[in-house]
């Protein structure tokens, strides 16, 4: 990625909002979306969680961002995260995605469905 521009979103965009429930756990996956609808800044918000949770998907979604907006194709963050396996874990109420090993799988297999090449 290196040479690339950062496109960043401007103040006032567009985004969805997908609430998610993997094993019990509950949240928010917030996407800003440019004009073509692309991902191009993520925000995984946890309902009850402590500090360092809460920290770490900030920074994750932060780096997810910053890799989306310089270039970094959907399928290419998808498969880094994808299969990841740490609690919770567990069913979800997405019918797509019936089960998830953790949090940032699902997110992987909700922006595959949504943007990716290679479907659920």
């Amino acid at each position: 990625m290196s040479g690339q521009i950062r496109q960043k979103l401007p103040d006032e965009h567009n985004s969805i909002t997908h609430k998610f429930s993997v094993g019990g756990a509950e949240g928010y996956l917030i996407f800003g979306i440019d004009d073509e609808s692309a991902p191009k800044e993520i925000f995984i918000k946890l309902n009850k969680t402590g500090t360092a949770e809460w920290s770490l998907y900030s920074i994750i979604g932060r780096l997810m961002s910053l890799l989306l907006q310089y270039g970094c194709p959907v399928d290419d963050l998808v498969s880094i995260m994808r299969f990841s396996s740490y609690e919770p874990s567990g069913i979800t109420t997405n019918k797509d995605i019936r089960f998830a090993k953790s949090i940032l799988d699902y997110t992987a297999r909700y922006m595959d469905i949504k943007w990716g090449t290679n479907g659920n």
